[in-house]
């Protein structure tokens, strides 16, 4: 199969995940478990502007902390449902695969996935579950101390905040009532959100320990910021 370059959501140090794919009841991102949908984030981050991502499949599993097999059987659902295309490039025994992945039909509406955030060793102890209720948290995520994506501020903050309701999040993120709060804990225990206040949480766009530097340099702070009013 050949794949014609096109414009992909990766930009600079961020993917675009459209927020369809986790709202919408036909959405392909709906049909695939958890680990696919981790499977999906690690190729898309590593992806570059034509939307190309090169990591083998041992890299995957090694940086998503799933076992190979399961990676495997990953990339065949989002094979299955349009999300992937694959491309074996070169001749055996040498040969290796290279990722495509799906191209965004509308700038707004984007979650805007960090690839220090998956890359990061907080990330890599979360369960593929857990990851999933992360994305629903986004979905609904905002920060009003910020303008909106065009603004050059916007893409450097450190923290959304998430008011939402139970059953919202449930059904953005796949995973089931009777886990919700242990997962919500196993992010709070991560340091992948902070709970606010009752009710609103806030979640973290970067790893733990990440500052924007207009000068380009990371102190390893983090400001966790205020709540905005809701």
């Amino acid at each position: 199969m050949t794949v014609d370059p096109q414009p992909s959501r990766y930009t600079e140090n961020f993917y675009k995940l459209p927020k369809e794919l986790l709202t919408e009841k036909t959405s392909p991102f709906r049909k695939i478990h958890h680990s696919a949908r981790s499977v999906f984030l690690h190729i898309a981050v590593h992806s570059n502007k034509e939307g190309f991502a090169f990591p083998s499949q041992q890299t995957i599993a090694e940086q998503t902390a799933l076992a190979i097999g399961t990676v495997k059987s990953s990339v065949e659902a989002l094979i299955a449902v349009d999300l992937l295309l694959r491309e074996e490039v070169g001749h055996r025994p040498t040969s290796h695969y290279r990722y495509w992945v799906d191209k965004p039909t509308k700038r707004e509406n984007m979650i805007f996935v960090y690839k220090d955030l998956v890359l990061s060793p907080e990330w890599t102890k979360l369960s593929p579950a857990a990851r999933s209720l992360y994305l629903g948290m986004r979905v609904r995520a905002r920060n009003n101390d910020f303008g909106d994506e065009t603004d050059e501020a916007f893409r450097w903050r450190e923290v959304d905040y998430c008011q939402s309701k139970q059953a919202d999040l449930l059904r953005w993120s796949g995973v089931s009532r009777s886990k919700f709060g242990a997962l919500v804990a196993s992010l709070e225990e991560g340091g992948v959100i902070t709970r606010e206040r009752e009710g609103i949480w806030g979640v973290r766009l970067h790893a733990v320990g990440w500052t924007h530097d207009p000068d380009g340099e990371a102190d390893g702070s983090f400001d966790s910021g205020r709540a905005s009013d809701f």
